[in-house]
């Protein structure tokens, strides 16, 4: 319609369907309210804990998942299989370590921060710059190695290729410097990384192995610094995906500066109808974000008992795990033994939507034994028993343990169909 052509009557008809297109966003942008177990169902869907395989297997299903989810967290904690390698195989019944390696040599993933050290979708590589820079900036209260080390350190991995930080044990101080010390060294290969000058090429073991970002980073990776409204977009997008549901706070998690930026860019894609406003019964003081498809999605979760990684996306926020799935949950091997409660590397337990137990496990590879040290349920957990037999199982072999050794358990019926099947 040409505004210049318009006559009175258009322009009433006009202003009457901006009225309308108004009202309708108004109406829009109130909040829903979905039940508990749908919003439950939604998070666990969202976080491919729903269905087996969920991303399909093998290599390509774990690329398919980080991905999806848009970061898997690293951790060197090894009482049992490593956080990074557990979540996987969480998610893909036929993982192998030898997958996530291979997928960061071909260029598929890197390593960088999420909010915590984490293995990210090389597209997502643009989207890490605001990080960086902050790193740049010296704002930071990491320890800042002398700029001295930090460019010979950086000559030395331009010069030589890939280097790791035992290399720098063995190498001759120049005369006159007595710097070259692996400590420092290794100090300085980690500011570059997060500095964004050096990347991790690959691990050998579970040792990184830094060269030049140039050189890591494949042709054609889109490197260009994404505008805060873009950066704003990727982290809205990626709550979403990952989380099903998601307030603002935990989209803007650790994201310095971000916080004022999403809250403007959600309630501008709210308005555009791209994203639904949402708030879960009994929890009306907290509100989300999720996709408008999601609302009318039927969600189904499997009954499969899983004992998850303490570092999973679905478990890692606490507050959020006992906001919608009343488990109130803390890792203590952060805790002084004579204060914890469950256990040192005491595992989430999930089963349907639900959290049903915790369970303090060791993987002690010397006797090829995972050592389910203490199991502790939760109060009114329904899980038929015979279902702990194949999940132990299961998890004993991604330990690659042959025996299952059965400490104390909290309940009786498990504890006894659990001495029948293991040994104790």
């Amino acid at each position: 319609m040409n505004p210049q052509s318009l006559t009175w009557g258009d322009e009433l008809n006009l202003l009457s369907l901006i009225s309308i297109n108004r009202d309708y966003r108004e109406v829009s942008s109130k909040p829903l309210t979905i039940s508990r177990k749908r919003a439950r169902a939604l998070a666990l869907t969202a976080g491919g804990l729903h269905r087996k395989d969920p991303y399909g297997v093998g290599q390509v299903g774990a690329l398919n998942m980080i991905r999806d989810i848009g970061y898997v967290q690293i951790d060197t904690i090894s009482v049992v299989l490593r956080a990074h390698h557990h979540i996987l195989a969480s998610r893909n019944s036929s993982y192998k370590k030898s997958h996530l390696s291979n997928l960061q040599k071909q260029g598929d993933v890197f390593e960088y921060w999420a909010h915590a050290a984490s293995y990210l979708p090389m597209p997502d590589f643009r989207f890490t710059h605001h990080t960086k820079s902050f790193f740049r900036s010296g704002k930071d209260n990491w320890p800042r190695p002398e700029p001295k080390v930090m460019a010979r350190v950086l000559e030395q991995v331009t010069k030589e290729g890939p280097m790791m930080a035992r290399d720098f044990e063995s190498a001759k101080p120049v005369k006159g410097q007595g710097w070259w010390d692996w400590k420092p060294a290794k100090r300085a290969l980690e500011r570059l990384f997060l500095e964004g000058k050096l990347m991790i090429r690959e691990r050998k073991g579970f040792q990184k192995v830094y060269d030049l970002t140039e050189r890591v980073v494949p042709n054609g990776v889109n490197t260009t610094t994404p505008t805060l409204d873009e950066y704003a977009d990727y982290l809205i997008d990626k709550g979403i995906r990952s989380y099903g549901l998601v307030s603002e706070s935990e989209m803007a998690y650790l994201r310095r500066g971000m916080r004022k930026v999403i809250a403007s860019r959600a309630r501008e894609r709210l308005h555009a109808g791209e994203v639904v406003r949402i708030r879960v019964k009994g929890l009306d003081d907290q509100e989300y974000f999720c996709l408008p498809e999601a609302i009318d999605q039927s969600y189904r979760v499997s009954k499969k008992l899983r004992l998850l990684s303490p570092f999973d996306h679905v478990t890692i926020q606490r507050q959020r795990l006992s906001s919608l799935f009343d488990f109130d949950y803390q890792i203590e091997c952060y805790v002084p033994k004579a204060k914890r409660k469950y256990g040192y590397f005491c595992l989430p337990v999930q089963y349907g939507d639900q959290f049903v137990a915790r369970a303090d496990i060791k993987a002690d590879r010397q006797s090829s034994t995972l050592k389910v040290q203490r199991l502790t349920l939760e109060p009114g957990h329904k899980v038929p028993v015979e279902k702990w037999g194949p999940a132990l199982t299961s998890f004993a072999r991604l330990n690659d343990c042959e025996e299952i050794w059965i400490g104390e358990v909290t309940d009786g019926s498990v504890r006894d169909y659990l001495t029948t099947q293991f040994h104790s």
